[in-house]
This record gives structure tokens, sequence and C-alpha cells, in this order.
């Protein structure tokens, strides 16, 4: 909630020197009073319901809960916060998700700090998204990875189609009749079977590929 002299953010990111950098930015404006961190998902929609902030600052891929789940609870709970998402996948896919879950802005990590004058300017019923949003992307589809492919389950590649779409582990359990630690075990095997690395891998290469899975 807006303090008399100024406004209230909520910055939620877990790489803390990505998060001190955002936080350097809202500490040279005037205009920004109150600024709550966080490091993961289910913090990050504690802190927002707790204070009520005007604006929240949050990373698409969290422990705890994604950006995305963040978004839906926020949309059950009636909540007026403003809410920017960063993300290192600047895929419009993402953006348009986003924005279907309420959020204001979605910015590139890589544009972040350049992008957060405009994000936080967005008119009322706007949607602010970075330059980097959609650009296009190199084809990682190597032939051996194509192989690879070959080895996905039916139901795998369906996990792979619906990741692909932005949707979360719980709505594609939704879609599937199935659990969403099902879906995670899914998850688990093709980020072995595809020999990816990271936790955000499997999404990238899914939001790539999709017209090859």
């Amino acid at each position: 909630m807006r303090a008399a002299s100024g406004y209230s953010v909520v910055l939620a990111d877990d790489h803390p020197a990505f998060r001190a950098g955002v936080k350097q930015y809202f500490d040279g404006r005037q205009d920004f009073i109150d600024i709550f961190e966080t490091g993961d998902g289910n913090a990050c929609l504690s802190s927002i319901l707790q204070h009520q902030p005007d604006w929240a600052v949050i990373d698409l891929s969290m422990p705890g809960k994604t950006g995305f789940e963040v978004l839906e609870e926020l949309l059950t709970k009636n909540c007026s916060t403003r809410v920017i998402v960063m993300s290192m996948h600047a895929e419009q896919i993402y953006a348009d998700r986003a924005r279907n879950l309420g959020a204001v802005a979605f910015i590139a990590k890589e544009d972040a700090l350049s992008d957060l004058d405009d994000a936080l300017q967005t008119p009322e019923g706007d949607f602010y998204t970075s330059n980097a949003v959609g650009r296009a992307a190199a084809n990682f589809l190597t032939e051996k990875s194509t192989n690879l492919l070959s080895s996905l389950t039916p139901t795998e590649k369906r996990v792979l189609q619906f990741l692909a779409q932005g949707l979360t582990s719980k709505e594609i359990a939704d879609h599937l009749s199935i659990s969403a630690r099902t879906v995670q075990a899914h998850r688990r095997n093709m980020t072995e079977k595809l020999n990816l690395r990271g936790a955000n891998r499997l999404m990238e290469f899914a939001v790539r590929n999709a017209e090859k899975i």
C-alpha cells in the first residue's frame, strides 16, 4: 500500500547479486521508500500479501513457486499490486502468459535496469515488454538432440508440449489427469534423456523447439 511520501515494492529473485542491483536502482529513486526483498516464490507471495505493496518485481524462475504461480495466486486474492516479471528467457510466449495472468510488464533480465523506468510508467490497462522479448533465438536442436527426442515417451512429449505453452506443473497435471508430482518426475526424466543442465533448460528447450516436438 502506498505510503504518504512514496511507493513500496517487493523484489523477488533467488540470485542475491542480481537482486542487489535491482535494489540499488530503487534505492536511487526518491519516490520508493519501502523495499522488501525475498529470494524464493513462497516468500515472495507471502511478502506481497502481507505488505500489499504498490509494485512487485519478480523473477519468473524461482525456488518454491515460479513467477507464474505467484501471479496465479494473486489473481485469486484480489491483490492490487502491479507486478513486473523479469526473466532470462525472453520468449514472447512467456510475456503473453505473464500478461494473461495480470502482470503489467515483462522484461528481459539483460535489459532490466534500463527497462524498469519505462515498465514503472506503464499506463493502467497497458502492458510493457522489453525490446529483447521475442527476438529470434538460435535454434539449438542439434541432430543429437533430435535423436534423443525419439527416446521420450508419448506422455513426456505431451508434458514438453504443455511446457512450451508456458503452463505450470499443476496446470499440466490437470490437463493430463495426473499429479503434479508425476509431472515433476517426467520433467526430471526428460532433463536426463535430453542431456540438459540447469533448472530452466527444459522449459527453454520446449519453447524454442515447440514445432518439432
